[in-house]
């Protein structure tokens, strides 16, 4: 089943995610930001969605996606991968996604299989929406036999995870931003 969010133009769909504090950390510019997530899902979602990344949502305005720490890349190759790349804020992404597999890598065993649950919400997303994400990634995690990591920069669904089963990890703010990181994890 294909992503909501992958069925349409993502061009049509970047102003729903210009306060997802993720998004605000990647491209601080109000401006520029609609442009950087259409650059950024443009860049990602062709290799989520062929890796067997991506979460099916059944909502619009979220977008989920399960990825391994340890197979990372620290680059932008391949296609669409300049555009994101000539992007001034494209290190803000390689950078987050650094820092997120060392900290997964301190809460985490590196041994234990794991994956790192992303999640990209619309102001108006209600926690139906988010308890589905959850409820599809638990039982991926069951099935697949690994440990199950949210890393986020808002607070607005940690009540949701913590209900599902969810501890908290990792709380601080962010390097010196206006960020409050918090890892949480799932163990099957």
């Amino acid at each position: 089943m294909e992503n909501d969010i992958a069925k349409q133009n993502i061009g049509e769909k970047a102003h729903l995610f210009i306060k997802d504090p993720l998004f605000m950390f990647f491209c601080p510019v109000k401006a520029k930001r609609a442009d950087f997530i259409d650059r950024y899902f443009n860049y990602y979602l062709e290799k989520w969605s062929a890796a067997g990344e991506l979460i099916e949502t059944g909502c619009s305005g979220v977008a989920a996606v399960l990825r391994d720490p340890d197979s990372f890349v620290f680059r932008f190759p391949g296609r669409h991968g300049l555009a994101l790349r000539m992007n001034k804020f494209s290190y803000n992404v390689l950078n987050h996604m650094e820092i997120v597999q060392d900290i997964v890598n301190i809460v985490v065993p590196q041994q234990m299989k794991k994956r790192v649950l992303t999640v990209f919400a619309a102001p108006e997303v209600d926690g139906e929406s988010i308890q589905r994400v959850i409820d599809e990634c638990k039982k991926r995690a069951e099935a697949e036999g690994f440990v199950l990591v949210y890393e986020t920069f808002s607070k607005r669904f940690l009540k949701i995870f913590e209900e599902n089963g969810f501890a908290t990890g990792y709380s601080r703010q962010y390097l010196n931003t206006q960020f409050f990181q918090s890892v949480l994890t799932y163990n099957i």
